[in-house]
This record gives structure tokens, sequence and C-alpha cells, in this order.
């Protein structure tokens, strides 16, 4: 998507996304207890609850751009075609390249 000036419109992983949600956890051992669309209702109720509750968020997970995953996709492929025995770290970063991808698409 673009904006009115045609500059791209960053994805909401490299923007830095808002929660969307908002658990009340305890934190020893994480357990969620609810779930809250609003930050304050969360806190009231982990202050509720007592010492060793908190209220955390929760986020979407990250998305991309479909020129952004065309261009993971292409430089993990324009990797490949590299010399392996002679530049080993551009193999090690197609794969992690490859590893973004398989956790985003």
């Amino acid at each position: 998507m673009t904006t009115p000036n045609d500059t791209p419109e960053p994805s909401l992983a490299s923007a830095g996304s808002q929660p969307v949600a908002w658990a009340v956890t305890r934190r020893t051992d994480g357990w969620i207890a609810s779930v809250s669309m609003f930050e304050r209702t969360a806190e009231c109720e982990a202050g509720r609850r007592g010492d060793g509750w908190s209220a955390v968020p929760l986020y979407r997970p990250p998305t991309l751009t479909d020129a952004e995953q065309l261009a993971i996709a292409w430089a993990a492929r324009e990797a490949d075609e590299w010399d392996e025995e002679d530049t080993p770290e551009v193999a090690a970063h197609a794969e992690v390249l490859r590893g973004l991808a398989k956790r985003l698409f």
C-alpha cells in the first residue's frame, strides 16, 4: 500500500506495532488469568489479585508487505547462486532469510 505521496507504508514489523490486548499473568509461571482489550482494566485486575500478578501486552504477529516477502525470497535465491566454499557466510544468511520467511509467510 502507498501513501498519497507514493511512499510505501512500513510493515507492522518494521513500524513497530501496538498491543491488541492485555493479559493478566502470574509472574512466577506466566499463567494467564484473563485477557482485556484495555491496559487499565488489566492493570486493575492484576492489582486486585495482589502481589505477583502483572498486566502484559499482547501483540499481533508481525506481518510483511508483498514487496518485503518478495525481497526476502529473492535474496535467498540469489544467495544460492554464490559459491558456498568461498563465501560460507552468504549461505548462512540465506538460511536465516528462509527461516524468517517460514515464520512470517
